[in-house]
């Protein structure tokens, strides 16, 4: 299911424009980065259908909520998995973030990757855990 709600955004340049955000709730395979990335670009095409210009999906969306196979899934942002988004979001002006656990410097993170048109990827990673994630992330 997706929800659509009209908004007013303020972009960095002081500029105002209406963008009708989208929240993607999916259910992911376990551990089937493929098919997650698959059902993701079906949200996307439908996001894209609606007009969306954000569609935002929920944490570890890309892997499922599995923090134990989270080490084994995790990859970086530079991924070649993550170009379809990157060419959707270019193609139809979208922005796009999807949730994947990420190697980084400090260990693997709970992340956000943002994939913007025609700019670099961005990622933002979960800054407080619960007790549960902790031996994990």
């Amino acid at each position: 299911m997706v929800h659509y709600v009209q908004t007013t955004i303020i972009f960095l340049n002081l500029t105002i424009k209406h963008m009708r955000i989208g929240l993607a709730q999916t259910k992911a395979v376990r551990g089937d980065i493929q098919a997650n990335i698959e059902n993701h670009i079906h949200f996307i095409q439908r996001a894209i259908q609606l007009n969306t210009g954000l569609v935002i999906f929920p944490e570890l969306s890309i892997t499922g909520y599995e923090p134990e196979m989270a080490k084994e899934l995790s990859t970086r942002i530079e991924d070649e998995i993550f170009n379809p988004f990157q060419e959707f979001s270019d193609t139809h002006d979208i922005i796009i973030g999807v949730g994947m656990p990420l190697k980084t410097t400090d260990g693997v993170t709970i992340s956000m990757l943002i994939f913007q048109p025609h700019q670099s990827r961005l990622e933002y990673s979960k800054q407080i855990l619960h007790p549960d994630e902790l031996p994990y992330f």
